[in-house]
């Protein structure tokens, strides 16, 4: 995994009072950087030129 960025992924789920009732979170690294475009940025916030 040398050599490539890792991404955090987290989720949090919460109740109809947004009162925290769960979590997740992992850090990952892309595969292959060409896979990465206008729509994983958008969710990953994270801009392609990174």
């Amino acid at each position: 995994m040398d050599g490539r960025e890792a991404i955090q992924i987290g989720v949090v789920a919460a109740d109809n009072k947004i009162q925290k009732i769960k979590t997740f979170s992992k850090a990952i690294r892309l595969s292959d950087p060409n896979l990465f475009n206008e729509k994983t940025e958008i969710v990953t916030h994270t801009p392609v030129t990174n």
